[in-house]
């Protein structure tokens, strides 16, 4: 069972044996950490783990690590797991999760196999800010694992690949798009790949009339061949720019005006100091 609220002080696992888990990630330089702490026996253990590993690759490892010590209590017992990591738990608590399957079915054979020796688990989200001491020691362990002298031998994660895979051809799309752009009319308004505000608009007349607007239509046309002249199409000696379009053509006069108009009543804060 996964809990997403903290129970108050503790008192709802009072008679629960506590497993602590946590993941950490530093990214400069790149380092991924993971740890368990057992407050009944004292007992921190902590591991560094490939630097290829997310942090919620982390988290999940730390959560198969804890329950793969459940397994060796001598007694059945109501055990209480805790994690600050909201997102792995649930990933955990999905019958068919959208990421990070292999680690997510050793976790569900283990929590079955634990069940089976008539134990009871508690998945338990903690959130980091609350100060709960458990959760502290644990967050202390999983940072020094990044001073660790070796790496456990760990399996790179598909989901962990594809994330990775895709970051490598957004940089080189970048790279390569960047280089380009430089020697096209189109950079002066675009420089990378990012996506800009307009393109998140669900409006397509919107996007068509913003990026019309950034490249200049006319101009635009001319540079295709697909029009005689670069120029403004109502002015035949004027460059056909964004801002010659919106401030200054006047076969868009009244437009401006009937705005300007509109700005007028809307609310203002005057400064009078």
């Amino acid at each position: 069972m996964v809990q997403s609220r903290l129970p108050s002080a503790g008192h709802w696992y009072h008679t629960h044996f506590h497993i602590y888990t946590d993941g950490s990630r530093l990214t400069n330089p790149p380092s991924v950490g993971a740890a368990i702490y057992i407050p009944s026996r004292s007992l921190a253990t902590a591991w560094q783990l490939p630097a290829t590993a997310s942090i919620t690759r982390a988290e999940l490892f730390a959560i198969k690590d804890g329950l793969q010590f459940a397994t060796t209590l001598a007694a059945p017992c109501s055990i209480a797991l805790f994690s600050d990591s909201l997102s792995a738990l649930q990933i955990v608590k999905s019958h068919r999760p959208h990421s990070h399957h292999n680690v997510s079915l050793i976790i569900h054979h283990l929590i079955f196999h634990l069940i089976s020796l008539g134990h009871t688990i508690h998945l338990q989200w903690v959130p980091f800010y609350v100060g709960v001491m458990g959760n502290t020691v644990v967050d202390r362990a999983a940072a020094q694992a990044h001073t660790h002298p070796s790496l456990i031998d760990l399996a790179t994660d598909q989901t962990d690949f594809l994330t990775d895979l895709k970051t490598a051809c957004r940089r080189h799309w970048d790279t390569t798009m960047t280089d380009a752009l430089q020697h096209t009319s189109l950079g002066h308004i675009r420089q990378d790949t990012r996506h800009h505000w307009w393109t998140y608009s669900p409006n397509q007349a919107l996007d068509t009339a913003v990026t019309r607007l950034r490249i200049g239509l006319n101009a635009h046309l001319h540079r295709l061949g697909m029009t005689n002249s670069p120029h403004c199409p109502w002015c035949s000696t004027q460059p056909d720019t964004p801002e010659h379009l919106l401030l200054h053509c006047p076969r868009h006069h009244s437009h401006r005006v009937a705005l300007l108009h509109s700005l007028c009543y809307l609310p203002t804060q005057t400064n009078n100091d």
